[in-house]
């Protein structure tokens, strides 16, 4: 067969370096990104990183130059949030504000480390613009000062004095309460509460003032009433009322309207639920890009250099087909650090195959810690899925867990939990590592508070207990009317899909 001569010379300018293949694919993402070894130094940077240096006034890192020395206006904490990733292989987002040329600029950066033979051999840096972020973040602090300027107004709205009956003995209103609900304090007097509330609540209310009346102890209560005003949610300090001779005789109940409270507190976790939902969308549109787009070029690529290698070696060309040979191992080799990035920005199993699967892939790191790890999942669990945003939040939430186990407890076993019971789905992270006081923990660079929102951004609950020999991280969450059922039809999901083999 003849030689083709053009191809070859395409082949071998064009792909025959590995700079270059790292260059084709760094160049075809929108965020700027370098790559930096154990020293800091620079090995590449992508076009959009140069054009964003050029856009600030920046002198953009060259190749053998350290990041420090490019740019000193970074703080000294770089070299360490490096130095972590280095070690522990877990990919590092941080936040930063700096002054450059009188501007200032607010990044978000996500440093992901590359493994070689499980080695972090190199760190990928992903600059990101954070500006919606960072209306967003203003926007909840906003919402936290409202919040806190309601609760610093609220004031006792109502005084009620009742008997072991539940029938109101007398009644003060504060200014435009009865207006606000529709309902004069004179025409309470002498009804009992379970004319006043509709069934259950009437015989609840009763039933706690006779608990407050029998045991003489002050109770605190949250609950919801419907007046002809509307549907206001209530908190009511009940406390027993005594006579000269310390007989407790009667129940005084202090109410408060906490409507306006719980409205700004379920805005607050609306607004976050949605700030979290972003982020994590992000992540996904980033890994698609990078399976959709690059991985798939650098996959056709590979077959190609494999088509020449064989003509090559069937033409006689055996210098070239070695070379084709070498040039083939290294772009597998980016395919595979390209997944890589992926995985950690997005892992395609929680979505193809659900929570169970991707928890087991998630534990292999378990096996390179020298811990023994497994996840215990019933049968008629194993294939429930609970919707889209509830089992990314469990997933992150049991990621989180298991890196501070590994990290931190110093464990010999570990086990992860699937359980539906109740109409709720329960996933926990068990060790038996060293135990810890969560209530002191907060802060401390353990993920307490971020797995807390995570849990509160999919309407769940977070439980930690530790003790000698047992640490237990457990999120629960509800289940809808279709648990089964996934929140966006199949075809509309978007993300990376199951890889192809090399």
């Amino acid at each position: 067969m003849p030689r083709d001569k053009g191809a070859s010379e395409r082949t071998e300018g064009g792909l025959s370096s590995p700079a270059g293949l790292y260059h084709a694919v760094l160049d075809a993402l929108t965020d700027p990104i370098h790559v930096v070894d154990a020293d800091l130094s620079l090995l590449f940077r992508n076009a959009a990183f140069v054009r964003w240096c050029g856009e600030l006034g920046l002198s953009p890192l060259v190749v053998g130059q350290t990041v420090l020395e490019a740019f000193p206006f970074l703080p000294d904490r770089v070299c360490e949030e490096y130095r972590e990733v280095f070690q522990t292989a877990r990919p590092l987002v941080t936040e930063d504000i700096s002054t450059v040329g009188g501007r200032q600029v607010i990044t978000e950066t996500e440093k992901i480390p590359l493994l070689t033979d499980g080695k972090v051999e190199r760190v990928i840096t992903v600059v990101r613009d954070v500006s919606d972020r960072v209306r967003a973040e203003t926007a909840l602090r906003e919402n936290e000062e409202r919040l806190g300027a309601i609760l610093s107004s609220l004031h006792e709205t109502a005084i009620v004095v009742y008997d072991s009956d539940g029938r109101v003995l007398s009644a003060w209103t504060g200014p435009g309460m009865e207006e606000r609900y529709g309902l004069e304090a004179r025409e309470a007097c002498g009804r009992r509460l379970r004319d006043i509330y509709p069934s259950p609540i009437g015989e609840e209310r009763t039933a706690r003032i006779r608990e407050v009346l029998r045991t003489g102890e002050s109770v605190l209560d949250e609950y919801t009433a419907t007046f002809p005003g509307g549907r206001f949610w209530l908190e009511t300090t009940l406390s027993p009322m005594r006579d000269a001779s310390g007989n407790v005789v009667a129940a005084v109940a202090f109410v408060r309207d906490t409507t306006e409270r719980n409205q700004a507190e379920t805005a607050l976790r609306n607004a976050h639920a949605k700030l979290v939902n972003a982020q994590e969308r992000e992540r996904r549109r980033l890994a698609g890009e990078l399976h959709d787009s690059i991985g798939q070029a650098m996959i056709a690529a590979h077959y190609r250099i494999e088509s020449l290698r064989a003509e090559a070696r069937s033409s006689g060309a055996v210098s070239l087909a070695n070379q084709l040979d070498e040039l083939a191992t290294q772009c597998n080799e980016l395919i595979r650090e390209v997944r890589q990035v992926g995985h950690g920005l997005f892992p395609p199993t929680l979505e193809q195959l659900g929570l169970a699967a991707a928890l087991r892939q998630l534990l292999t790191v378990c096996k390179l810690a020298g811990i023994e790890a497994a996840v215990r999942v019933p049968e008629d669990v194993e294939a429930l899925r609970v919707g889209e945003d509830a089992e990314i939040g469990l997933f992150r939430i049991a990621q989180e867990a298991v890196h501070n186990a590994i990290r931190h407890a110093g464990c010999r076993t570990l086990h992860v939990e699937l359980t539906c019971a109740n109409s709720r789905f329960t996933l926990a992270v068990v060790n038996d590592g060293e135990p810890f006081r969560p209530e002191r923990a907060a802060g401390k660079g353990l993920g307490l508070n971020s797995m807390r929102e995570r849990a509160e951004a999919i309407g769940g609950t977070l439980t930690i207990t530790s003790k000698p020999g047992c640490t237990r991280v457990e999120a629960s969450v509800p289940i809808g009317p279709s648990p089964g059922a996934p929140s966006t039809p199949p075809e509309d999901r978007k993300g990376p899909r199951p890889e192809e083999p090399t």
